[in-house]
């Protein structure tokens, strides 16, 4: 999947001036939440994919383990390896997920199924990309005001945080636009934090 980088830090604060060292909160603590910034790297584990499926209902065979994602859906982590971006018939290679692989009462994936990589930390936990970013601004920015910015860099905005507005959730238009535009959010003013939104589940065999 050479669409997708191979490395993706797990947080990016850009030098400004506008930084300083008391920074407001950003989002509730859980799996794929924003923190502070860190030199964490996730790195593509080879032998592995994820299948984001739009439905919750699924529960697709062969699969190391399923995540629910945020916002709807389900992420099915699969051993092997696909040939190009989305699963379709005639997409996948022998042993990856196609028609006749599930169960009945199973989602078969379809081209609105976008597979990606499967990423890991330095300990071998499993990650995947949703395809959302984090952003935060400085203190007394609202995100909601920088919008236009935002769609100048290429993502739209997904959700502004209510209890802390210079927060926001935005998105590209692909999974892979989201992971390799990362370097045009850099240069928007007063913007403190980026952080790609990881789910993460279990270590990796």
């Amino acid at each position: 999947m050479s669409i997708y980088p191979e490395t993706i830090p797990a947080s990016i604060a850009p030098a400004s001036p506008s930084r300083t060292a008391a920074s407001s909160p950003s989002s509730p603590s859980s799996p794929s939440s924003p923190s502070s910034p860190s030199s964490l790297v996730y790195k593509q584990r080879a032998g592995y994919y994820a299948v984001h499926y739009a439905s919750t209902d699924v529960d697709p065979a062969g699969a190391e383990f399923v995540m629910a994602a945020d916002g709807g859906g389900a992420i099915a982590v699969f051993k092997g390896d696909v040939k190009r971006g989305d699963v379709k018939r005639g997409d996948v290679k022998r042993g990856d997920v196609k028609k006749g692989d599930v169960k009945k009462g199973d989602m078969e994936p379809t081209p609105a199924d976008p597979v990606t990589p499967v990423y890991a930390t330095s300990n071998g936990l499993a990650a995947v990309p949703t395809g959302q970013v984090f952003v935060r601004f400085a203190a007394g920015v609202d995100a909601r005001d920088r919008a236009a910015q935002l769609q100048a860099a290429g993502y739209t905005t997904v959700k502004v945080l209510d209890f802390a507005p210079q927060g926001a959730w935005v998105q590209a238009g692909s999974i892979a636009a989201s992971l390799n535009q990362l370097q045009s959010l850099e240069s928007l003013e007063n913007i403190e934090i980026i952080e790609p939104q990881m789910l993460m589940e279990r270590s990796l065999r």
